[in-house]
């Protein structure tokens, strides 16, 4: 779907959100997949990070900040939760510059790309958006919680072996 790619507010530079026209079978903060799937060289390029629903009063405040050509114009709203279905006939993401250059070199900013969204659940796929995540905090702390993960089943399957060569020892 092609997506209008647009500078992430201030606040959530360092986050390791996007704020996005979500598919609605998707909830409103998941963890998401987005593959960059424009044609070139960067294709296939993806980022794991956290959904984050374009509302009403999101775009209030967006416009509140911007000048009258970058205000936000003609979106349409879901009736039940005043979600942003879509932006004049494509889907609209607020993206970081981080995210946006995982995504490729050629992703600038006011312009329609070719995006994929997909639902990233489970362990492996929340871990994979807190290693790709913008603030050095959550990648290092999830690298030492990787570490001890591992450090862990290999002292567990030391002590195993060690257990079963004392029993071995202990009936011969």
């Amino acid at each position: 779907m092609k997506f209008e790619v647009r500078p992430a507010p201030v606040e959530n530079i360092a986050s390791g959100s996007v704020w996005v026209t979500l598919p609605s079978e998707l909830p409103p903060r998941s963890v998401v997949k987005i593959t960059n799937c424009d044609p070139g060289p960067d294709a296939g390029r993806h980022v794991y990070c956290e959904a984050l629903a374009i509302g009403s009063y999101f775009v209030e405040r967006y416009n509140l900040r911007m000048a009258e050509p970058q205000r936000l114009k003609g979106l349409r709203y879901s009736d039940e939760s005043k979600r942003a279905l879509d932006y004049q006939g494509k889907g609209l993401i607020f993206i970081s510059d981080y995210y946006r250059r995982h995504l490729g070199k050629a992703f600038e900013d006011f312009a329609d790309h070719e995006l994929t969204i997909t639902r990233a659940d489970g362990w492996v796929n929340h871990t994979r958006a807190c290693l790709q995540h913008p603030q050095i905090s959550i990648r290092l702390a999830t690298q030492l919680g990787l570490l001890g993960l591992m450090l862990g089943i290999l002292g567990t399957v030391l002590g195993a072996i060690g257990v079963w060569l004392g029993a071995l020892a202990l009936f011969k």
